[in-house]
This record gives C-alpha cells, structure tokens and sequence, in this order.
C-alpha cells in the first residue's frame, strides 16, 4: 500500500480500531467459542490476516483535511456497496465484528461468508461469496467508513 489519504476522524477511527484489537486479541478469540480446531486455526488465520492489513492501512495514511469518509480497502466498520454480477442489483453491507448487536439486515459479521469474502478488499474488485444459498458474485462499488 503506498501513501494513502484519510480524513482525520477516518485515521483516528481506524487507529482507535486497531489498539483495540490488539489490546485484546487473545479475548476475542476465546469469545467466539469456536467449535473445532479447525474453525480456531481459520479464525485466527482471518484475524492476523486482518490485524497485519489494518497495520499497514494506518501505518501508510496521511492525515488530510476535507477527505471525506472513503476508506482504501475494506475494514470491520465499513459501509461496502457491492453489485450482484449474476442480476445487477446493489446491495449495501455494514460490516461488523462478531459481537455487534446488529441492529439493521445490511449488518454483516466480518466472520460470516460475506464479511470474510470483502474484507481488505478494495473498490472495484470482485469477489465471490460461497453463502448456505449458493456460490455469489460480487463486484465492490463503494467502501465509506462509518464506524461500528
């Protein structure tokens, strides 16, 4: 990732995202009350995944004043519009950590098919959602932050 401009509540949002997590990774883990092994190795996998991403994310960003919400890559506290590729409908995901209260359908757990599938993924990419439905496809429209 090169030089990336975020607007100073952005920075300082994803920051206070970032301490948090590391701060408290190992109880993250242990909430989640993982059934397998197997789901503990790929969950765990998924959070050093994201933890290095978000790492780099603020390490690159450069404050810059009037720069809106966009965000660069898709974080947990994103608002992500995405097209369905198959029939062209816009769908718009809020993504959240597993212990959200969610509070609307476009809250998606950043652990479900969807949250892992668009997560650190960046405006214009598609990706495909392997869902109890059916295999989706997605192309990613727009990434705004907005906090959890």
């Amino acid at each position: 990732m090169k030089n990336i401009a975020l607007s100073p509540h952005i920075f300082q949002g994803l920051l206070e995202h970032l301490v948090d997590l590391e701060e408290r990774q190992a109880r993250i883990m242990e909430d989640l009350s993982l059934n397998t092994n197997g789901e503990q190795q790929e969950y765990t996998s998924i959070f050093k995944s994201y933890l290095h991403g978000l790492r780099k994310l603020v390490g690159n960003a450069q404050q810059v004043e009037g720069n809106g919400d966009g965000l660069p890559v898709i974080t947990i506290g994103s608002l992500v519009q995405v097209r369905n590729s198959n029939n062209q409908r816009e769908h718009t995901f809020h993504i959240v950590s597993p212990h959200y209260k969610r509070t609307g359908s476009g809250d998606v757990s950043c652990l479900s098919p969807m949250g892992r599938a668009l997560l650190l993924r960046q405006v214009g990419e598609a990706v495909e959602v392997q869902a109890p439905g059916g295999i989706f496809q997605y192309q990613i429209e727009s990434i705004r932050y907005t906090g959890e």
